[in-house]
């Protein structure tokens, strides 16, 4: 147990026993390749009070395959920024988190998510998520030292709504 399975299979031979069949299992503690358990197979002789079995005994070895991949949750997608990570950590994934202006999302709700929802990713994967950053900031033109009526057609060329003027127009 512990030992990569090809220096199990050389410790099992070298012991005079004979490597049996090969099992894998998810092991959240122990990385892939790593032996998790070898006993005699089914129908040898089971291992005495000290723990030793007659030589020639076959061996089967459980295999670890690593950490049991996670399942990319749903309802990522329309909820805020810090639902979705806890939603990740809580499953042991990474949000990879970039903001992007929207004028239909509030600021701060996950857009996007780049991997679909019941999708299977290893331990620790990072998942993209897409923020509102909200609508995109407009600048104010710098209108100082025209006049009202070239002001107010310079802010509604950029986007802005003139309610009106104070003072002479020209």
């Amino acid at each position: 147990s512990g030992l990569s399975e090809a220096e199990a299979r050389a410790a099992i031979e070298e012991a005079g026993l004979a490597v049996g069949e090969r099992f894998t299992a998810y092991d959240e503690e122990r990385e892939a390749g790593q032996v998790l358990l070898a006993l005699p197979a089914e129908g040898q002789e089971p291992p005495d009070a000290e723990g030793r079995v007659p030589k020639g005994t076959v061996v089967d070895v459980l295999v670890s395959d690593g950490p049991a991949p996670r399942v990319v949750p749903e309802g990522l997608v329309g909820v805020g920024r810090s639902t979705a990570v806890a939603r990740l950590e809580e499953l042991q994934l990474v949000a990879d988190v970039t903001e992007q202006y929207s004028d239909t999302v509030s600021r701060g709700v996950v857009i996007s998510a780049g991997t679909a929802p019941g999708t299977e990713v290893p331990r620790g994967s990072a998942v993209a998520l897409v923020v509102s950053a909200g609508p995109e900031p407009i600048v104010v033109p710098d209108v100082s030292g025209r006049s009202g009526s070239e002001a107010a057609a310079v802010l509604e060329g950029a986007g802005f709504t003139v309610s009106g003027i104070e003072g002479s127009p020209s």
